[in-house]
Formats: structure tokens, C-alpha cells, sequence
């Protein structure tokens, strides 16, 4: 029996009734685990949250205080670093991407950074009220929490809480969604005089074709884009997914008839807004001459943005 549970990279943690930590081989994919439960921290803890955007675990003490250590270095008797934003006690912690919620011993929810918080006491809020939550769960946009009357209710960024489903439990936990790869939208950019200089560095406009034919939204429907005559270096194309994002991989593939025009080296970059301020999410990587096979970088961890940028190097 488990008073709490969090989800890893591939494994499962779990605070028995004993207070201690126990781990196991968990696979998302098929929601099986495998093996048996270890012993991962014999420290005491009454709640748990795993950070995928950094690598680290988070509990909740004896004296309702956060603690945190790198997952890869978890061990029976391996030191938890804190209390982290002492002023702050808690009931229950959960944590997606670099963000950190934690409901208060007063049931209302606060968020800080999860690769932020420490000494200082870096809680923001309460963010939400309106029920008095134990437990909580976060997927999206949505959270999940359970109320001191054993239900679970769900609230988005705009919504109160609301009940969601029947019956009576304790804690909640959510699994990521299989990665996917995302199929090219023309909605991610524009094509015509929209494109301007804001969402494309250059477009051709010739004889060949212009704005109309030959931009970035030409080149997401099955098309491509050609920049001006000349322009070989330093090419760069926007995307607006429409929400945020996670994105764990980026592939480019070039034409497999004209290859000679196809980019070589090109950085894969996260903004807050079509302007940017841009930052690599990716070390440049190649993408392959011939067009034929896809050229594939995967991010060091997760990145959330709705806004993206394609730099072509050369």
C-alpha cells in the first residue's frame, strides 16, 4: 500500500506506509511494470514529484518541507538537499516540464520552478482556490486534484474545479503521452505578402514563383520554400503550433530532386512569441543531401513552446 506515487523516466516511485521511497521498472507505453519494488531512499517522505525537465526528485519531509536530488543518483541512503523555500508547507507536490505545484497545508495550490526553487522562497500564489485539494495531478493545461471528500475534480487555466468521474481515492497520478511525430500544418505559418520578413527571412519573388507559391506554408503542405536568389546562409522560417508544445525531437528532410539546393546544417530554436527572443533547443545537426532520409536531432530534455523557429546555417 502507497501513500503517494510519481512517475519517472521509465520507472515508478512510490511512498509506502512506512514513509520510505520504493521504486520499479515502469514502462508508459503499456502502463506495465515489471520486477519488484526496491528500496530507493530509506529518508522519510510523505509525498513525491518527478522533474523530466530536470532530472530531479522532489519529496515532501516529515516536516512538510520540500526536498529535492537528482533522480540518476538516488539511492538508499543518498542525501536529499533542502528544506527548499522553507515558508512554504505543503501537502502534496506535483511537477511537468520545469514547473512545480504544490498544494498548501491550507488545500490551495502554488507553483515556482522546479530547477529555481531552494533556499529563498520561490512559491508563487495561491494560484487556484475554490476547493480544498489534498493531492494533485498536472497533464497540459489541466490539473488533477483529489478533495479532502476523496473525489477527483479537474480545473484547466480558466475553469474552477469541477468533479470528474465517480467514487473515492486517495492520491493520483497521470502517465505522459506516447511521442508522436507531429504531421506539417500550413496552419504553422503563412504564405503571400502575410509572410513578409516576420515569418520567413526571405521568400523568392521572380519569375520562377513568389510569396503565393514558393513560402514556408507552401513548404508545410507538401510543397517547399525558396528564398531569394543568393540567400544560401543564415535562412530562417517561423511556426506557431497554435498552443504549447512539448517537443523531445526535430527531423528535417530536403527535396530528393534538386538536391544541390537543400540545407546542410540547420539549429532548431524555442521563442516566446513570433519575434522571438530565439534560443537553440538543439545543437546544430546535419541534414542529410540527398533528401531521402530524415535528418533527426533529439532535444537534451523537453521543451514547451507554442512559438518555433527552423535556422538554416547553410
Amino acid at each position: 500500500e502507497f501513500l503517494s506515487l510519481a512517475i519517472g523516466e521509465r520507472r515508478l516511485y512510490g511512498v509506502g506506509r512506512d514513509h520510505k521511497v520504493y521504486s520499479l521498472p515502469f514502462d508508459a507505453e503499456d502502463a506495465g511494470g515489471s520486477g519488484n519494488w526496491t528500496l530507493a531512499s530509506a529518508s522519510h517522505a510523505s509525498w513525491l514529484a518527478v522533474s523530466p525537465g530536470t532530472g530531479a526528485i522532489f519529496k515532501i519531509g516529515v516536516d512538510d518541507l520540500l526536498y529535492r536530488q537528482a533522480t540518476v543518483g538516488l539511492a538508499p541512503d543518498s542525501p536529499w538537499e533542502g528544506p527548499l523555500g522553507a515558508s512554504t508547507r505543503l501537502r502534496s507536490i506535483a511537477a511537468t516540464g520545469d514547473v512545480l505545484f504544490g498544494v498548501g497545508v491550507d488545500g490551495k495550490v502554488y507553483s515556482a520552478s522546479a530547477s529555481a526553487v531552494g533556499e529563498a522562497d520561490a512559491w508563487r500564489g495561491p494560484i487556484s482556490g475554490g476547493s480544498n485539494i489534498t493531492a494533485i495531478a498536472v497533464f497540459g493545461d489541466s490539473a488533477l486534484g483529489v478533495g479532502i471528500d476523496g473525489r477527483v475534480y479537474r480545473q484547466t487555466a480558466t475553469d474552477m474545479w469541477a468533479v470528474v468521474g465517480g467514487g473515492r481515492v486517495r492520491s493520483i497520478a497521470v502517465t505522459r503521452p506516447r511521442a508522436r511525430w507531429l504531421p506539417s500544418s500550413p496552419a504553422w505559418s503563412r504564405r503571400g505578402a502575410a509572410v513578409a520578413e516576420a515569418w520567413a527571412s526571405s521568400v523568392a519573388d521572380d519569375e520562377f514563383g513568389g510569396p503565393d507559391t514558393e513560402g514556408p506554408a507552401n513548404l508545410l503542405s507538401g510543397g517547399h520554400w525558396r528564398c531569394r536568389w543568393g540567400e544560401i546562409q543564415r535562412q530562417w522560417m517561423v511556426l506557431d503550433l497554435g498552443r504549447p508544445i512539448s517537443v523531445e525531437a526535430v527531423r528535417v528532410r530536403g527535396s530528393t530532386s534538386d538536391v544541390k539546393k537543400n540545407p546542410r546544417t540547420v539549429r532548431w530554436q524555442a521563442g516566446d512569441s513570433l519575434s522571438g527572443p530565439w534560443s537553440d533547443a538543439v545543437a546544430p545537426f546535419e541534414a542529410p543531401e540527398n533528401g531521402e532520409a530524415w535528418g533527426t536531432a533529439r532535444l537534451e530534455m523537453p521543451r514547451v513552446s507554442r512559438w518555433w523557429r527552423l535556422f538554416v546555417v547553410d
